[in-house]
């Protein structure tokens, strides 16, 4: 399968103006974790539709996905994770949070219900990163101990799944797309 790694710029001005704030308030409340993963998580889906040709669910509610990559092999369910300064979480949202639990088992569930997690980095606001991670990767990782239940740090991310599994990425801008191929025998091609 290959995959392509995006790295695009928000406008603060653009975004300033259309949320009737100052332009140099949009770079804090966007470096906020709770705003930015909110503000990624409503458009996130979309920006996969875009880069991907993933198609966008109907339903927002659909249970651990929220693309869909149709393939001559079938459907692959991709989830889309925020990472933020307070880190990134592999678990289906409805074993986080205030009176939900979450275990190893939920974790394997989780991943077990998808394909591929397309991590939208917002870490270094106003630019945004797009990395795709096949499912087989993190479960490498669960099996191993090295992924945590609930959440992992934005550094740990990259030491643990980027260093490991994708060491020759180099970002670049949108307009000059890095495409990297990664051969995992299923003979599936999208671009």
């Amino acid at each position: 399968m290959i995959l392509k790694y995006f790295k695009f710029r928000l406008s603060a001005k653009a975004i300033s103006s259309s949320v009737i704030m100052p332009e140099d308030a949009v770079p804090i409340a966007f470096g906020d974790g709770r705003v930015a993963s909110r503000f990624s998580e409503c458009f996130s889906e979309y920006w996969v539709e875009h880069f991907y040709g993933w198609e966008k669910c109907k339903n927002s509610n659909q249970a651990g996905f929220d693309n869909i990559c149709k393939t001559s092999s079938g459907d692959l369910l991709v989830s889309v994770r925020c990472l933020t300064l307070n880190g990134i979480s592999f678990q289906q949202s409805s074993y986080l949070g205030s009176g939900r639990s979450n275990s190893l088992d939920t974790l394997k569930k989780s991943l077990d219900d998808i394909h591929i997690v397309v991590v939208i980095d917002v870490t270094g606001f106003p630019w945004i990163r797009m990395l795709p991670i096949k499912r087989d990767d993190l479960l490498c990782l669960l099996n191993e101990g090295k992924l945590p239940k609930s959440r992992m740090s934005q550094n740990c991310f990259y030491k643990v799944v980027v260093d490991r599994f994708y060491p020759d990425i180099q970002w670049t801008c949108v307009e000059d797309i890095l495409t990297y191929n990664i051969d995992d025998g299923s003979g599936i091609s999208r671009y």
